[in-house]
């Protein structure tokens, strides 16, 4: 751990090195990651600094060390079952346009992969849908789009139906199908920066936003932040999902609530119409 004027001091060369804003990061989280690069490399918080100034792959190393990516093919399987059974089924509803979906924090891109996978069962093709991913992390984004993964990341979690019809595989790893992955962009984004949506998105405005296990790494203050960003790119009557430790600030009582018919605790609020 270093001391806080030490942490700003750098924070503000990442910021600086990558355009990347990190002070919306938990201190601890922060701290802890910084903490693990000032153990591997033997300086001290000054000297660390100057280091990441002219070492590009440092930097890297740190955002890595910060933003430490933890995801698997769908993942609490209670919430898929309930977008699978109600959720798509009412996006659906009456659909004159591809349904847009906004896997937002998708770390390596296994959710982002999942909830593609339930689209394509609900809807014949030509798939009516496009999803977007977006993570702060450079590395986990690459790996989202090459769509490529171990079959231990597959093994009893994706069931034997899904991986016959949107995994190819060569013994040691599996990928997404072609076809499947034609209906995904993935993008590094900052949730908290100045774009409110990721560019690679057709258009700002989506039926389906997955925020899982993002606001657990920003304070109260910025989880209404967070919350308030992302609620203004939700289409009326759109969804949002959140991670299971989770919960919607007060502040977005007017405008999202518990989707009808779902459990609570399974986290999945829709926006309401406004007049």
């Amino acid at each position: 751990m270093t001391a806080s004027a030490d942490l700003r001091s750098i924070i503000e060369v990442l910021a600086r090195q990558r355009g990347v804003d990190l002070s919306d990061q938990r201190p601890d989280t922060l701290a802890r990651g910084v903490g693990a690069r000032l153990e591997k490399t033997r300086l001290d918080a000054r000297a660390y600094c100057e280091r990441i100034e002219g070492d590009d792959g440092e930097v890297t190393r740190l955002i890595d060390a910060i933003l430490v990516p933890a995801t698997t093919f769908f993942r609490d399987p209670p919430v898929w079952e309930a977008l699978a059974a109600e959720v798509l089924p009412a996006l659906a509803s009456g659909r004159s346009r591809p349904l847009r979906v906004w896997s937002a924090g998708c770390a390596t891109g296994e959710e982002a992969w999942s909830i593609a996978m339930l689209l394509a069962e609900a809807f014949p093709p030509p798939w009516g849908f496009d999803v977007t991913g977006s993570d702060l992390h450079e590395s986990s984004v690459e790996t989202a789009m090459a769509a490529r993964y171990p079959l231990a990341a597959v093994e009893s979690i994706v069931s034997g139906p899904r991986v016959a019809r949107f995994l190819e595989s060569d013994g040691q790893s599996v990928r997404v199908v072609p076809a499947l992955r034609e209906t995904a962009r993935f993008e590094v984004h900052d949730l908290m920066g100045r774009a409110l949506a990721p560019r690679a998105a057709v258009v700002a405005s989506f039926d389906l936003v997955l925020l899982r296990n993002v606001l657990i790494y920003f304070d109260r203050r910025l989880q209404e932040k967070a919350i308030e960003r992302v609620a203004g790119t939700i289409a009326p009557r759109g969804a949002l999902v959140l991670g299971p430790y989770e919960m919607l600030p007060g502040s977005a009582a007017l405008s999202l609530r518990s989707w009808p018919g779902l459990p609570a605790d399974l986290h999945v609020f829709r926006r309401e119409q406004i007049a």
